[in-house]
Parts: structure tokens; C-alpha cells; sequence
């Protein structure tokens, strides 16, 4: 089976960098009298103005208290004697929010402020979106063999980052199976020529950097069979051998990182059907399921990174079939080195089995929120026997379907294997 998969489309991100001070708050107006919700000026350091002032009433951030100890407040004005720094490429000024630590609303209180400058960012994960995520089906059978291969994919305008960029993936492997080739081990090393797992977001991310992907095992065996059907079962695994993701600025600020934990587990049945010696088909049905997510840090008050949560990779359905013909087949005498050509037709679903992870903090806005996502590729290819002993398979993925899920506009696969 060629296979087609690359992984989730990243989301847009909103990130931020924060200013964080000191503020002197001075209570100008109360409606009514007395009740803690009118406006405050705020001046800094010795300023004998006001610089900013609260925008709206006041919420309580400590029930249940009556005080208001939280405020929306402008930037500084035109003439305040406190200046923001300009924002850096790509960000605007997003105002800001005052709390008083002690959760009080009385006049002169110092005020915690919090001012952000924000941008939106393409920002893909740990390892599974820089590099890809990987499934069963791709240059497999559902038998169990013994063989190494080398596996090349080339994706067409790969949206992890705006515009999209054209990635190559590169995975060497192997297969050994055991107890009279019932069943068998299988292991694949993946590498990428694509996006920096750590660049900045006031640039436009360069491509072609090499990154190491996570690796991936399967434990393949098969189940039952007959004179024209086999069916096998497994377990596949990824482990986080990628870089972390971490998201900053071309100055060295660092605003996010992506800690790549996640371990994926995915479970499978395959099977096979050969009603004849040149006819084939052949799929397999999938669940890829991240056990326990990927820490998220962020640096939220301009001090430094902190962390934030836990985020989850969607989980999916993988739906595989293919069918092929030998279209020509040497007898097991014929010294001609090509001994087979066969064509193949296979269609790919992969759906989410869950909304997509968000975190929310301060202004930042980790993922993005989409709760269905289905990504159907159709795949044509031929494979080239070699002497009986060598298959050197190409194939080519056109996605079909809803565009916005799209993972790209297009994937060029080449496999090599060695039967031993």
C-alpha cells in the first residue's frame, strides 16, 4: 500500500509579547458613589499625568468580594510621558489589563498592568506536524515480511506557515518477522527537509531545515487466513524523538514552547484478498490516539516562559483500501531482470475523532477551534519487481474534498524495498 497521510493541519495561533509594570491607580469618577465601578487614571513611575485610564467597569476577580480589581485599560495616550515600544513585524498594539494584587479598589493602590502587543501565527506542534505524522498504511502490507526500505515523500504547498511550503520527507525502516512469519517488528526513522521546529514570529519562517520526526514502531500478526484471504492485527507506537516546538521573536524573546511528550498509540486490523495469482486488494482500518499530550509553556507577563496547560494532538480514524493488478508477472525461471509490474488504485479517509485542543491565556490563543475534520486522497502508482527480490514503488496523492482540511495540494511518493 502507497499511503498518503502527512498530519493535521496546524491552526492559527494569536501570541503575544507583554509588557508587564507597576502602575499608580487614581479612582476619577464612581456610579454610583461609593460602588467600585467608575474610571481610573493610571500613571507611571513619577509622572504628574495620567498615562492610560480603565476602558468599561471594573470585574471582580476574587469573589466574593465587592471590589473591582480588574480593569481593561487604553494605551498610553498621545501625551503620556510612558511609551510602548513599537511592535515587532506583524504585531499590533492590543491593549491591556490592570489587577490590583491585593484585590482592592482604592485611590493610589498600585496596579499590576499588563500591556500585549499581538500577532496571528501559523504554529504547528512538536515533531508530528513539523516532520508529519505517520500511520500504517504507507509502503506496507498487512502480511508480515522480512525487508528494509526506503521510503521519499514530496508535499506540495504544506500549510505550516503562511505561504505554505513544499516539504520532503525521508524515512529509512525495517521489518524482521518472527515464529514462521506470523509475525513481525517493524520500525521507521523519519526525516524532513521542511520548517524550523523553532523560529520567529516577527519573520517569514524559512524552509528547507532538516528536522528529525518522531519514530514509529509496529507489532504486526496475523489473525486468521485462508487459500485466498488473510487478516492481521497490531499495535503501532510513536515516540517524542522530534525537537520541541518554540515560537519567539528575531530579537531571542522566546513567547511559546511546545514540549514534544506525546506518545501515540494506534491499533489496527489489516487484511488481504487474492482471488488470484495476479489480482490484489488490500486495507486496513486504524485509531491513532494520543495517550498524554504535549506541555505548553508561554511567556505571558514578558518575564520568561511558564507553564500553561497540557495540549492534546486530535485523535483519528484511518480507513485505507487499495486494489492492483500484476499487469505482467516472469515465471520463477526467467532471468529477466524486471519479474513484475502491477498498478494500484487506492482511496485514504482520515477523520478526527474529537474537537481540536485550545489553550487560552492572557492574550494568547494556542490552536484553533474545529471540530470536524475529514481529509479523503485518492492515490495511483505502479510497482516495479526486481528480480524477485527488490520493489521500487511511485505513486501520486491528489486530495479531494473540503479544501480547508487539506494537508497539501498534492504528494509525489517513491518506495524502494528489499525482500530477504
Amino acid at each position: 500500500m502507497i499511503g498518503d497521510f502527512l498530519g493535521t493541519s496546524p491552526g492559527t495561533s494569536t501570541i503575544s509579547k507583554n509588557f508587564f509594570f507597576r502602575a499608580q491607580g487614581q479612582i476619577l469618577t464612581e456610579t454610583p458613589p461609593g460602588a467600585p465601578d467608575g474610571s481610573i487614571g493610571f500613571t507611571v513611575g513619577n509622572s504628574t499625568s495620567f498615562d492610560f485610564y480603565s476602558v468599561g467597569l471594573g470585574a471582580d476577580r476574587l469573589p466574593p468580594s465587592p471590589q473591582a480589581d480588574t480593569f481593561q485599560v487604553t494605551q498610553p495616550g498621545p501625551g503620556s510621558s510612558f511609551v510602548l515600544p513599537p511592535p515587532p513585524n506583524g504585531f499590533a498594539n492590543a491593549g491591556g489589563v490592570a489587577q490590583n494584587p491585593t484585590g482592592t479598589y482604592d485611590n493610589f493602590d498600585f496596579w499590576d498592568v499588563v500591556f500585549s502587543q499581538t500577532a496571528e501565527v501559523v504554529i504547528p506542534g512538536p515533531g508530528g506536524l513539523v516532520v508529519g505524522r505517520m500511520k500504517l498504511a504507507e509502503n506496507v502490507s498487512p502480511l508480515p515480511r522480512d525487508r528494509v526500505f526506503f521510503n521519499y515523500s514530496f508535499f506540495d504547498n504544506v500549510p505550516l506557515r503562511n505561504p505554505g511550503i513544499n516539504m520532503s520527507r525521508y524515512t529509512p525502516g525495517f521489518e524482521k518477522t518472527f515464529f514462521n512469519e506470523m509475525t513481525s517488528f517493524e520500525l521507521r526513522a523519519p526525516f524532513a527537509s521542511t520548517l524550523d521546529s523553532q523560529f520567529a514570529a516577527d519573520t517569514v519562517p524559512g524552509s528547507g531545515h532538516a528536522e528529525f520526526g518522531d519514530v514509529f514502531m509496529a507489532f504486526k500478526a496475523l489473525v486468521c487466513g485462508g487459500a485466498t484471504w488473510d487478516v492481521s492485527g497490531g499495535l503501532s507506537l510513536t515516540l517524542p524523538t522530534a525537537d520541541n516546538t518554540i515560537v519567539g521573536l528575531s530579537d531571542g524573546t522566546e513567547l511559546v514552547k511546545f514540549e514534544n511528550k506525546s506518545v501515540h498509540v494506534m491499533p489496527f486490523v489489516g487484511g488481504l484478498w487474492t482471488p488470484s495469482d495476479r489480482f490484489f486488494a488490500q486495507g486496513f482500518v486504524q485509531v491513532d490516539i494520543d495517550a498524554n499530550g504535549d506541555p505548553v509553556y508561554l511567556n505571558q507577563y514578558g518575564t520568561g516562559l511558564l507553564p500553561a496547560g497540557r495540549m492534546q494532538e486530535t485523535n483519528f480514524l484511518y480507513a485505507d483500501l487499495g486494489i492492483g493488478y500484476w499487469m505482467y508477472r516472469a515465471g520463477e525461471f526467467d532471468n529477466r531482470p524486471i519479474t513484475g509490474i502491477a498498478p494500484t488504485l487506492e482511496i485514504h479517509h482520515n477523520a478526527s475523532l474529537q474537537s481540536a485542543d485550545v489553550i487560552r491565556s492572557g492574550a494568547f490563543q494556542i490552536g484553533q477551534e474545529y471540530e470536524n475534520v475529514q481529509m479523503t486522497d485518492l492515490v495511483a502508482g505502479a510497482t516495479v519487481e526486481w528480480k524477485m527480490h527488490s520493489t521500487l514503488t511511485a505513486g501520486y496523492v491528489i486530495p479531494v474534498g473540503d479544501s480547508n482540511d487539506q494537508q497539501f495540494d498534492g504528494e509525489l511518493r517513491l518506495f524502494w524495498n528489499r525482500w530477504f
